[in-house]
C-alpha cells in the first residue's frame, strides 16, 4: 500500500504526463487505427484554446482522406513565428475540383478556426490542401 501512495504521489508532483494526456495523442491512435499515417513537420501548437482546433483540423483531413482518396498519408507542415502557426494539411491528392463545396467538415473546421482569430485557405493547386493561420494570442488577429 505504501508503494502505491508513493507512486500516487511522485505522479501527482511530476510534470511529466503519460502518453494518453499528451495534446494529438487521441486522433495520432485514430489515424493509426484507420491505417493512415500522420507525417508531420515542425511542432504542432501546444496552447490550450489551439488544441481542440488542430485536433479537428486533423480529424476533418483523414476523414476526408479516407473518404475521397486512396491515399494513406496525411502531411502536416507547421511553420512557427513569434505571433502564428501557419499550419498545411495535405494528402498529395490532386483536387478533383476548383469548386470545392464547404459543409460538414470543412464548415466546422472553418469555425473553429475563425473563433480563435485564425484564417483558413483551401487549396486545389497543385494538390488540395488547407492551410490554417493561428495566432499564438488571442487578440493578433
Amino acid at each position: 500500500m505504501l508503494q502505491f501512495w508513493q507512486d500516487n504521489i511522485r505522479y501527482l508532483v511530476s510534470d511529466e504526463h503519460e502518453k494518453w494526456e499528451l495534446p494529438y495523442y487521441a486522433i495520432s491512435r485514430e489515424a493509426d487505427s484507420l491505417g493512415i499515417h500522420i507525417d508531420i513537420s515542425g511542432k504542432l501548437p501546444t496552447e490550450r484554446r489551439l488544441i481542440p482546433v488542430v485536433d479537428t483540423a486533423i480529424s476533418v483531413q483523414i476523414g476526408n482522406t479516407l473518404k475521397h482518396t486512396g491515399e494513406t498519408t496525411l502531411s502536416i507542415r507547421v511553420n512557427e513565428t513569434e505571433d502564428f502557426y501557419r499550419i498545411c494539411l495535405t494528402n498529395g491528392q490532386k483536387s478533383r475540383s476548383e469548386n470545392i463545396v464547404e459543409r460538414g467538415g470543412l464548415s466546422s473546421m472553418r469555425n473553429d478556426v475563425e473563433a480563435v482569430g485564425g484564417t483558413m485557405e483551401i487549396k486545389t493547386e497543385p494538390e488540395f490542401a488547407i492551410e490554417l493561420t493561428l495566432p499564438k494570442k488571442e487578440n493578433d488577429f
